[in-house]
């Protein structure tokens, strides 16, 4: 049915009173106007799959408190339009994409309550609008956040117990 809407650019089906159990339905991915999807609190599982990468005229996507696991694929990066991603409380593992530094036009940034870790990549360094970032409960590396990182760069922060409490931003966007 969703495949049929080619014209659709919103879709809301936020799962608190409507469950959506399973992996993402692939006939998602040939809405190539949707711009605005939100499937958070649903029963979604499995990995986030990298056709995801497709829905290029995204500008806000919402996929929190789901249980999706894995890696964020690289192709997420391809979402060049995105202003809002929402990945937290998920069960989502790996480090971050590299691809994710082609998001310049991303403002807020929720990867909260996940299993991500390793180094940041400071190709993040280049998303200049991002405004809000949470990466609370990850298990990041605080020594690879560069000076003048675009998550040091964020106006409003939660990072504390991800491995980064120490990593603070002084006024010149220097993170110590």
């Amino acid at each position: 049915l969703v495949s049929k809407m080619t014209n659709l650019r919103r879709l809301d089906l936020e799962g608190k009173s409507m469950l959506l159990p399973g992996p993402l339905p692939s006939s998602l991915f040939t809405l190539s106007n949707l711009v605005y999807l939100k499937l958070s609190w649903n029963w979604l599982w499995e990995p986030l799959p990298p056709n995801i990468g497709g829905l290029v005229s995204l500008e806000e996507l919402y996929l929190d408190h789901n249980y999706f696991v894995e890696a964020i694929p690289e192709e997420i990066g391809n979402l060049s339009q995105l202003a809002i991603l929402n990945l937290a409380v998920n069960e989502i593992s790996g480090g971050l994409p590299s691809s994710m530094g082609q998001m310049a036009s991303l403002r807020e940034l929720y990867l909260d309550t996940n299993f991500l870790g390793g180094p940041i990549p400071p190709e993040l360094s280049n998303m200049p609008n991002l405004m809000a970032c949470a990466i609370v409960g990850n298990y990041f590396d605080s020594n690879t956040i560069s000076d003048g990182s675009a998550i040091c760069r964020a106006e409003v922060m939660l990072w504390a117990d991800c491995g980064v409490a120490s990593a603070m931003c002084n006024d010149n966007d220097q993170c110590s």
